[in-house]
């Protein structure tokens, strides 16, 4: 069986955060043996990245060209979301009310000052929602990935692969808390998902992605 290969990426715990759900994404995609919707099989490599303006695009500059994946999945802690967010507009704007994990706070401007505008996500969303829609996953297109650094990551690695140029297909997911860091977390007045429900969400991404 032809095999494809997908990397999937988590992000370090940050500020007054004492871990982070898409670590646990991550090492739960490591266990990950399924098919795409083409029918091969699929390799999964993972790979966490700090929580830096400047050092996560160069750890996902260099993850991609260590694996060479068929598609790229990097994931990220929305706190306040209501849902799973498969994200699929990326702005070239920075912005953050807490300093990233190196003091690095910007208070405005683009990220790339020649970049374009907007880069846009790779994969396909609207078969990837309505997929985990009807498997009952709490899931939503999001055209907002806010301006911290999830936002910086994906536009850099849309700007990176050339939205498609190179032919790996890219996007990012937002996921609230996890239902697992009761007890760890104030989580009150936030909306949690099950952790298995953003495992799947993430697992549908590469599938339909392949």
């Amino acid at each position: 069986m032809p095999y494809k290969r997908a990397l999937v990426t988590g992000f370090e715990s940050w500020a007054d955060n004492p871990d982070n759900p898409t670590i646990d994404i991550a090492e739960a995609m490591q266990r990950y043996r399924g098919k795409s919707a083409s029918g091969s099989g699929i390799e999964v490599v993972t790979g966490i990245l700090p929580v830096s303006f400047g050092d996560a695009p160069v750890e996902i500059r260099r993850l991609i060209s260590k694996y060479g994946p068929d598609v790229v999945v990097e994931t990220g802690l929305g706190a306040g979301r209501e849902k799973i967010g498969y994200e699929t507009r990326f702005r070239n704007e920075w912005y953050a009310m807490n300093a990233d994990n190196n003091g690095f706070k910007p208070k405005g401007g683009k990220i790339l000052r020649n970049g374009e505008d907007v880069l846009y996500a790779t994969w396909p969303a609207d078969d990837i929602v309505q997929t985990a829609l009807h498997e009952g996953i709490p899931v939503e297109k999001s055209e907002n990935a806010r301006r911290y650094v999830c936002n910086t990551v994906a536009y850099l690695t849309m700007q990176h692969l050339g939205e498609g140029v190179s032919g790996t297909k890219a996007g990012f997911i937002h996921t609230p808390w996890t239902q697992n860091y009761a007890g760890r977390v104030d989580l009150s007045g936030k909306t949690t998902v099950k952790l298995d429900e953003a495992v799947r969400a993430v697992q549908i991404a590469v599938e339909q992605s392949l």
